[in-house]
């Protein structure tokens, strides 16, 4: 058996000791380790005392809350609704956790073991409609897409081409027919441009 587990917060490897027990797990410990769980917990006391019953010091980081200044009904001259002052608010809120290192980077690890388990259990439903509203955003902000994916090419120049090549390696077929659609366009263009110029010198 193990004697190291990953946190799923932090993603360090760490010795199990660092870890809370749990029998509902497989290995006997929680998925997260006491420095993530003391940070992220409100019962920061029974952390504590578990830590210290297996001798682990971890860092405990006490996020204050927000306070964000109500906001008026009405702003510019526009009246706003309840819906509109709430979004606002948590516009805001959030500008100034993210002003804060400490804080959005427990923010980003709370909420990305969320996000990933949301997405890997999503149903087939879900999948479709993501999908869909997937390629309508692509069919109705192609500029964007098109900055988006040359900006990660350029930052990941060699992830791309090592996947260019596994991709050519495991399809071909389709590595032919690309090549035979672009012969076939190339011969069009040039048809059309000896049609546009149909001077030739004649003997």
């Amino acid at each position: 058996m193990s004697t190291h587990k990953f946190c799923s917060l932090c993603g360090r490897e760490l010795p199990l000791e660092s870890f809370p027990t749990n029998r509902g797990m497989k290995d006997g410990h929680l998925g997260k380790c006491f420095e993530c769980w003391a940070m992220f917990t409100s019962d920061k006391v029974r952390v504590l005392a578990m830590a210290e019953r297996k001798q682990v010091e971890p860092k405990v980081v006490e996020l204050v809350p927000i306070e964000v200044e109500p906001i008026p009904k009405v702003v510019d001259n526009k009246p706003l609704d309840k819906k509109e002052r709430a979004r606002l608010r948590a516009r805001e809120r959030y500008r100034r956790m993210k002003a804060d290192p400490v804080r959005y980077e427990a923010f980003k690890a709370k909420h990305r073991e969320r996000a990933l388990r949301a997405y890997h259990n999503r149903t087939e439903e879900q999948i479709k409609r993501d999908n869909e509203r997937y390629k309508r955003w692509q069919t109705e902000n192609k500029d964007k897409m098109r900055v988006s994916v040359k900006k990660w090419r350029d930052d990941n120049r060699e992830k791309y081409n090592d996947g260019l090549r596994k991709w050519r390696d495991e399809h071909p077929e389709r590595v032919i027919e690309y090549q035979i659609r672009y012969m076939e366009r190339k011969l069009a263009k040039l048809k059309t441009q000896k049609s546009e110029n149909p001077l030739q010198i004649q003997k």
